[in-house]
């Protein structure tokens, strides 16, 4: 997956193309593939929140040497952010 700027993309269509209403329409209702508003909101929730151990009634990783609480809230994260705030992350729900 790639992310662009929709906006640039749509001057450079109006420059370029006579009739570009029909395409910058297509692309105006195209889906939001990362919503870093929602990245951010979601990250902020998740780091003020309970802790994904209560949520789990226990930590998910015991007897995991590999993993430690801050590993555990990294994990989290990066579900967050792999997602791109469109799906509730993994830990975030």
């Amino acid at each position: 997956m790639r992310l662009i700027d929709a906006d640039r993309l749509n001057e450079v269509l109006e420059r370029n193309f006579a009739k570009s209403d029909v395409l910058k329409q297509i692309v105006d209702v195209q889906p939001t593939a990362y919503d870093l508003d929602k990245v951010l909101e979601k990250m902020e929730a998740y780091a003020y929140s309970d802790g994904i151990c209560i949520r789990h009634n226990g930590c998910p990783y015991v007897g995991n040497n590999d993993i430690n609480c801050d590993n555990c809230a990294a994990i989290g994260a990066l579900e967050i952010v792999k997602n791109g705030g469109i799906e509730s992350a993994k830990a975030g729900r």
